[in-house]
């Protein structure tokens, strides 16, 4: 090869590299996200498992939400009991978007066909994925309200209003 072209090659591994590393970033971020709604939830669970006259209402709401919870984890993780007993599971967006990591650690050659329709996979199951975690969170916030109004206290993270009540 000569210059021009491993010019062109070092700049699409560039290019290919800092595209992956910043749907690493975002796909990170919204692990941290999850993780953080998840123990809000388990915290509102305990306040209204806990507090006389909570309304039932509110545990099926509760309920509904821990199942999309869990859903946002089955999508980042993939089915943990299948693979516990060896059945083969496709590999989710996180394994893909590690492998694909993984590969453009230290190499130099061109980007792979393959890595390429990985990141795109990962890519649109991120988005989908997203779309499940932002009705998730919107569904929490909801419940905040509703434990708000029912003056339930439970919360990690609340502003200082609680003061006030």
């Amino acid at each position: 090869l000569d210059a021009k072209e491993n010019k062109a090659i070092d700049n699409e591994l560039i290019a290919f590299r800092n595209e992956a590393l910043e749907l690493n970033r975002s796909v990170s971020g919204s692990q941290r996200l999850l993780n953080e709604y998840n123990e809000k939830y388990e915290l509102m669970k305990f306040g209204v498992s806990n507090y006389p006259s909570a309304s039932l209402t509110l545990l099926q709401d509760l309920r509904k939400a821990k199942l999309n919870i869990d859903s946002c984890y089955l999508l980042l993780y993939g089915d943990g009991i299948k693979a516990s007993k060896e059945v083969e599971t496709p590999p989710t967006f996180i394994h893909r978007l590690g492998n694909v990591n993984g590969q453009l650690f230290e190499t130099s050659t061109a980007v792979s066909r393959t890595q390429k329709e990985n990141l795109t996979w990962v890519k649109e199951d991120y988005e989908s994925f997203r779309l499940v975690l932002n009705a998730t969170i919107l569904q929490l916030k909801a419940l905040e309200e509703k434990l708000d109004q029912a003056k339930i206290p439970y919360l990690k993270g609340k502003d200082e209003k609680w003061k006030k009540d």
